[in-house]
């Protein structure tokens, strides 16, 4: 795989051939695996967010539930669905956010270092970031209908926008008198619609070096992938679907514990966050 042709390809451009030139695979976990706890309880949540179909607005429910039920009627439509990831990731009782360091952006813009050049930067749905310039986690569009018998393009989108995440970190890191760091697993979620997957990338300096100098790496990066799927249900069925909705907002639970726990280490090393 050391022969295979490299050029300075924009992460939305990158496919599965990428990932063989950079030594890079993708396995798919199931969610007993992949979650500390893959079905956390969601009795804290306002019920009406698990029994509200995504057309009709009850009146009596509160103003945060109110907007994120609408944000859901609009997010298949162009444009709508990086402010629904949004609502989803600072949803309460769901909250992504640890303190008022951290925030969310979206359509947040990534520069990517490949083969020599920066090229294109990355445009996330949304990335969240501690104050003031670290990422810590990625959320990606992806096709309508991707899902696990589909091909590893959307995946090798996802995983250029987390080393992309790891150079910026990096040099922001650097210029503000900081050791680079040395590995980060990068937590992501790439959106199909309302469908959500999850994805731990681990980044490594040097996969990261390797790929800024389209070189390939000796070490192979294995990416651990998790698909929220209902068995039987079609690929297309999304939060709308009040079954799916339920599972959906588990998984975004277990995996905000998952991240946390993944970030701890790095934020720690920054500033003594999480104790």
């Amino acid at each position: 795989m050391a022969s295979l042709l490299r050029s300075a390809k924009p992460a939305h451009s990158w496919t599965g051939n990428e990932l063989l030139a950079y030594n890079i695979a993708t396995r798919t976990v199931a969610p007993q695996e992949f979650f500390i706890n893959p079905n956390p309880s969601l009795e804290h949540l306002d019920p009406a967010l698990l029994a509200t179909p995504s057309n009709t607005f009850p009146s009596g429910v509160s103003e945060a539930t109110a907007w994120y039920l609408k944000s859901l009627g609009l997010a298949t439509r162009l444009g709508m669905l990086d402010d629904f990831a949004r609502e989803t990731l600072r949803l309460p009782g769901l909250d992504f956010y640890e303190s008022n360091d951290f925030v969310a952006c979206t359509r947040f813009t990534i520069p990517f270092q490949i083969c020599g050049e920066t090229v294109k930067a990355s445009e996330t749905a949304v990335c969240l970031l501690h104050h003031p310039s670290l990422i810590l986690l990625i959320v990606a569009r992806a096709q309508t209908g991707f899902d696990s018998t589909g091909d590893s393009g959307p995946h090798a989108q996802v995983i250029a926008m987390a080393v992309s995440a790891f150079q910026y970190n990096n040099q922001q890191r650097i210029e503000t008198g900081l050791q680079p760091l040395e590995s980060m697993v990068i937590p992501c979620i790439a959106m199909a619609d309302t469908r959500p997957t999850f994805y731990l990338v681990p980044v490594t300096l040097a996969l990261s070096t390797a790929v800024e100098t389209g070189q390939y790496p000796p070490t192979e990066t294995v990416v651990s992938v998790c698909f929220t799927d209902i068995q039987g249900a079609s690929a297309t069925v999304g939060m709308e679907d009040l079954e799916y909705r339920k599972l959906a907002l588990e998984r975004f639970l277990a995996f905000k514990n998952l991240a946390r726990d993944h970030w701890k280490a790095t934020l720690e090393g920054v500033c003594g966050c999480l104790e």
